[in-house]
């Protein structure tokens, strides 16, 4: 208490014989002196908050006022309070900690979420707290609110000045946007008036300011041992040796921050330079508020820059920092540069509507109402007559902080932020490189966007043009009670898309339907478009084979395989993958070649399985042309001059034959004394086969991966080569309902005789995000969903196919020898 009462703030009052109002600051800073060693019991580790920091904040505030003779009485006694309770929201309760790890204390984060990502219990609950510890400051003063609420009465009345230092206390966590649309700039109480704007304009800077080493001690540095972020927090305190940082600069004859010391650590210094910036950037963001104040003796008179006079050790920071050029950087991150085509500018758009119906979808569902419902809508109202497109979505909205911090910040995605990430929404946005608003620019040259989440009374309106860096930005009472609405240049827009049929099909191209009606309005009429299922999208059924029990009108649906992906598929599947002999997969006479005699012997049902090596069986199909067909393929050779194609205008014998790897053959056509395998040569089908002596023959060298089993069936399947056309399938694949055109699945391997003609994919899944392009997945991403695919498409065959024991056991080694990794894709 005697520190406070040497405050100059507490002088001031004590100067002025406001005896009545210090007796009442008197017993709020006894009580609060009692309440703040109880923020120990969860933020330890913190840098210093209680008394001896709101004191500080008290003395920086006092520093900032330009004239504190100019200042009410209830000003001062405004800043008092606001410096002396500001933090008390980071005291956590007994009864408190249970309700947060049950997530039941209805805080927007999550603390599962938090647990999962700090593996901390107290570090879960510190987040949980830290980002509301404002909020919390009237939650923790209305536990005592009877043994306390005399003391924030005016002098001899009940009236009471509770609110608006609830609302100042609260402000120091807000945007300082939230100041003007929730403090008043003017009360009266009593007969003392206030500008309660103006003292949380000074909270927050006060509240930055102290920042140094008697604020974060090296005796408790040294005690507590904090680590990780809390470390780097404390050690940045460590650089500043000078307390008094408000001084006058003689030179523009005003007030400027000034902050003195010394670093030797590169990573601090840089965290440090990293906090002037955001420190420089709230101090201008307050002086510019304070220019709109009527009364001009609440002006903030400080020069705009803070003055940096560190001494740095053993190192040293260029004085210049790498700059992006706005106009370059928008124009590579928009149009065809990256999306390929201006009409993907509208999807960019829908995709961010979807994102946020399906979050305030959830965010609804989590405030539930009985008598209250929601119905997400997404509307694109074409305006011929005031020349503009307007489109909008009813869902969450956007707040000063989001706009400020993420739409309009380059590269940096609300949806992958903490803010988001820590309230644990189940649904995961598409959204994730922050450059989508610039796809605006694709359809418009100049872009307005109305915003309003449904906890704010007024609405945000920002302008922007696509040549400018420069926001225009303002309030409004918007009609919607939450949403977001964009307008576009109407003759902007349809340089890009022909007529409203053009919109039609290319939304009905690239959407499927998610139970968010789109409606498209023009001046005759109302339409909401008609969009398919996934399994609307396949094509119709094949012809399966009738050993299986597969329903020949309907597709296969592999989603219960999968983690929030749903997977479509028509596919045909035979058991002629399952063979006894080489005729059974060849089709041909078949032989074997023995090498103790050099010579071939007719296959028997013995015979396949001892030329398995290495799950692989290796023979030659040789095609014979004999005398009769020999004269009809040497025309042919003549005209076509090509083997393979001249081959084919006749219709030799093919006969196959098994050999050993370790067996020498030749490939392609063969003449006399050539090799076919081993020491069986070409005269030898000149004498076992009639192969015509006027004409080569011809010969395929193949190999055949095989599961062997312990009866007389061996499996025969294929590994398919990465980016061969076969089992590749394009065009039904689908993030959150929104096409991924380019993006393809070439299952890895595969049964004989298996073929899927047809697949339709949604993900749902957070692990599945597209490129920035929004038209393909990372080759990981391929490569991972075509194994996943894969691997279902297999397990459902051993599920459901009409298989014998001794197949089953086959397909079973299949899956073991080619996907016996697990997939994040699919479901353990």
């Amino acid at each position: 208490m005697s520190h406070v009462k040497e405050t100059k703030l507490y002088k001031v009052l004590e100067g002025r014989g406001q005896d009545e109002l210090l007796q009442k600051i008197d017993s709020i800073a006894s009580w609060i002196n009692l309440m703040y060693p109880q923020i120990n019991r969860v933020f330890y580790n913190y840098t210093v908050h209680g008394m001896p920091h709101s004191i500080n904040v008290m003395e920086y505030m006092y520093e900032l006022i330009d004239d504190i003779d100019k200042m009410n009485d209830l000003d001062i006694v405004l800043c008092i309070y606001s410096a002396l309770l500001h933090d008390i929201g980071m005291i956590v309760f007994d009864d408190e900690i249970e309700k947060i790890k049950s997530n039941k204390d209805n805080l927007e984060v999550n603390y599962n979420t938090l647990y999962l990502e700090y593996k901390n219990e107290n570090l879960a609950i510190q987040e949980c707290i830290r980002s509301v510890h404002g909020i919390r400051v009237e939650k923790v003063l209305k536990r005592s609110f009877n043994d306390i609420k005399c003391f924030f009465h005016m002098p001899n009345t009940t009236i009471s000045f509770f609110d608006e230092v609830i609302k100042i206390c609260r402000s120091h966590n807000e945007d300082i946007g939230w100041i003007s649309e929730n403090i008043d700039e003017d009360i009266k109480k009593s007969d003392k008036k206030a500008n309660p704007q103006f003292v949380a304009l000074l909270l927050r800077l006060a509240d930055l300011l102290d920042f140094d080493e008697q604020r974060a001690s090296l005796y408790l540095y040294n005690m507590l041992k904090p680590t990780g972020y809390s470390n780097e927090e404390w050690k940045q305190h460590f650089i500043i040796e000078n307390k008094q940082k408000v001084g006058e600069n003689k030179s523009f004859n005003l007030k400027e921050l000034q902050f003195y010391g010394k670093c030797s650590d590169p990573a601090i210094y840089r965290k440090f330079l990293g906090y002037i910036d955001y420190l420089g950037a709230e101090l201008k963001r307050c002086i510019e508020y304070s220019e709109g104040f009527e009364y001009k003796e609440y002006l903030i008179k400080l020069l705009p820059t803070p003055n940096l006079n560190i001494n740095t050790i053993g190192f040293s920071f260029a004085d210049f920092k790498l700059n992006l050029d706005y106009t370059a950087v928008t124009n590579l991150l928009m149009g065809e540069n990256i999306y390929g085509d201006k009409k993907y500018g509208l999807r960019e758009i829908l995709q961010n509507s979807i994102d946020a119906c399906k979050v305030y979808e959830e965010y609804h569902q989590r405030k539930l109402n009985e008598y209250d419902s929601y119905l997400p809508i997404i509307k694109i109202k074409v305006d011929e007559e005031n020349k503009e497109i307007r489109i909008f979505d009813n869902g969450n909205g956007m707040t000063l902080d989001i706009l400020k911090n993420y739409f309009l910040n380059i590269g940096v995605s609300y949806y992958k932020s903490k803010e988001y990430k820590f309230k644990n929404y189940g649904y995961s946005p598409i959204g994730n490189f922050g450059i989508g608003f610039l796809a605006c620019f694709m359809l418009s040259e100049d872009v307005t966007l109305f915003t309003k989440t449904s906890t704010e009374k007024i609405g945000n309106v920002v302008k922007i043009n696509r040549n400018s860096e420069y926001i225009c930005f303002s309030n409004e009472n918007l009609k919607f009670n939450h949403g977001t609405e964009i307008i576009l240049n109407y003759d902007d827009f349809f340089k890009a898309f022909n007529d409203i049929e053009t919109i039609e099909t290319f939304i009905k191209n690239n959407f499927i339907d998610n139970d968010i009606p789109i409606e498209i309005i023009d001046s005759t009429k109302k339409n909401t478009l008609k969009l398919f299922k996934l399994e609307e999208l396949l094509n119709p059924p094949i012809n399966l084979s009738k050993d299986k029990t597969l329903k020949p009108n309907q597709p296969i649906s592999l989603s219960n395989y999968f983690e929030d992906i749903d997977v479509l598929v028509y596919m045909r599947f035979s058991k002629s993958c399952f063979v006894e002999t080489l005729k059974d997969l060849s089709n041909n006479n078949s032989y074997y070649y023995k090498d103790s005699d050099g010579k071939i012997y007719l296959e028997d049902r013995c015979t396949l399985k001892e030329y398995v090596e290495n799950n692989e069986i290796n023979y030659l199909e040789v095609a014979i042309v004999d005398d009769y067909n020999s004269t009809e393929f040497g025309t042919a050779y003549e005209y076509l001059e090509d083997y393979e194609l001249a081959l084919n205008k006749i219709d030799p014998e093919w006969i196959s034959i098994l050999y050993k790897k370790d067996q020498n053959v030749e490939c392609g056509d063969i003449y006399f004394d050539n090799i076919v395998v081993g020491d069986y040569l070409y005269d030898n089908l000149v004498h076992d086969f009639n192969q015509s002596v006027t004409v080569p023959a011809y010969i395929l060298n193949l190999k055949q991966k095989v599961i062997v089993g312990k009866g007389r069936k061996i499996l025969t399947y294929v590994q398919q080569i990465r980016n061969a056309n076969k089992n590749i399938h394009r065009n039904n694949i689908f993030c959150k309902g929104v096409l991924v055109k380019e993006a393809a699945v070439n299952i890895p391997f595969t049964l004989n005789d298996f073929y899927l003609k047809d697949i339709a994919i949604n993900s749902k899944n957070q692990k599945i995000i597209p490129d920035v392009t929004r038209n393909s997945f990372s080759s990981e991403i391929k490569e991972e969903l075509s194994y996943a695919v894969g691997k279902a498409v297999h397990m459902w065959i051993l599920d459901n196919a009409d298989l014998d024991y001794e197949e089953k056991n086959l397909l079973q080694e299949f899956v073991k020898l080619n996907y016996s990794k697990d997939s994040i894709f699919l479901k353990k």
